[in-house]
């Protein structure tokens, strides 16, 4: 099943009003280089910004203000592994700065360091014990690890520190999915929709929950619910889509699908169920064109080879039918 994470928590610097940035810099004051690259932050300018921080930085190398600051600029445009030097250099001069702990410990995640990310989190945990996104953010990486224990543990932690965390209430929902719990996972969810009724991702992830189950209907209605909240929800209509062709009702899951191909035309599960239902009705030209276009989509799809195979095998174009059936096969043993 397909996991919902929650973004990461990530404490804002600055504020978003309207500024000027002044004409005029002293050339030898690193404190007004710094305020103004503040200012360049504030208006998106993150290369100027970068580019006044390094300047303070040259000026004066133990300026905590500047590492920290262009680490923030840095990590605005991606450059994660360079928001993480600015965040250690600002680390060696002030060691207890929880804050940009935090910070370093979102770009190693973004860069997909998990047990550094952790590593930071735990620092801030033993600093501030009730610092409730650390919690969440450590559990999140504890979850992409699949230490789901772990995760439970720290979600267990966030949701004592604020029991109407309705994102913690799913994440940890999504964990007891992970290890097969699916009742300790849609009381997690039911937890999440009594803070918030319209939590879409909440009411998917219970869909997701009840199909497991074998609760088709159930399922179908919390999709339904998730799409009434967000009608662009392109995962929930792809669902919704599955269980009824599940129920039998194929020209509802045919328009489940044309919904989700709408919002994400690039999604290739949408394109290979679209074709299997197609398939399922005898029209075969149109299930081997959906087939089609998911091998456009990522040329090594099994399913769309195998299935692809089962249309031409029901045109009586068996030569074409045993060559995906080989490709298939190739793909299987790699």
């Amino acid at each position: 099943m397909k996991k919902m994470f929650a973004m990461l928590s990530l404490i804002l610097l600055f504020g978003c009003g309207q500024v000027n940035v002044a004409r005029d810099i002293s050339p030898h004051d690193c404190t007004t280089y710094v305020s103004r690259g503040k200012v360049w932050v504030q208006k998106g300018e993150w290369e100027r910004a970068i580019q006044d921080f390094s300047k303070a930085i040259e000026m004066d190398s133990s300026s905590e203000a500047a590492y920290f600051n262009r680490g923030v600029a840095w990590y605005r445009i991606k450059e994660y592994s360079k928001a993480i030097d600015d965040y250690s250099s600002a680390l060696k001069i002030s060691s207890e700065n929880v804050e940009t702990y935090f910070k370093r410990a979102v770009a190693w995640q973004k860069n997909g360091d998990l047990d550094r990310a952790i590593a930071d989190y735990t620092r801030i945990l033993a600093l501030n014990p009730r610092d409730i996104n650390s919690y969440f953010n450590r559990a999140f990486a504890w979850d992409k690890k699949g230490n789901y224990d772990s995760a439970i543990a720290d979600y267990n932690k966030a949701l004592f520190l604020n029991p109407r965390f309705a994102e913690a209430y799913v994440n940890r929902g999504n964990a007891w999915a992970a290890k097969g719990d699916l009742d300790k996972a849609i009381n997690d969810y039911d937890k999440a929709l009594m803070v918030d009724s319209g939590y879409a991702i909440a009411y998917y992830s219970r869909g997701v929950s009840y199909g497991l189950k074998g609760e088709i209907d159930n399922a179908i209605a919390d999709y339904t619910k998730a799409v009434y909240v967000d009608p662009y929800y392109f995962k929930a209509y792809l669902n919704r889509g599955a269980m009824m062709a599940e129920n039998g009702d194929l020209p509802q899951a045919i328009a489940d699908y044309n919904k989700a191909i709408e919002i994400n035309s690039s999604c290739k599960e949408a394109f290979v169920n679209r074709g299997r239902a197609w398939y399922n009705r005898g029209e075969y030209d149109k299930a081997i064109s959906d087939f089609n276009t998911a091998l456009q989509i990522d040329p090594k799809h099994l399913s769309a080879y195998v299935n692809r195979a089962a249309a031409y095998g029901g045109k009586g174009l068996y030569d074409k039918a045993i060559e995906d059936y080989n490709i298939a096969k190739k793909i299987h043993k790699k």
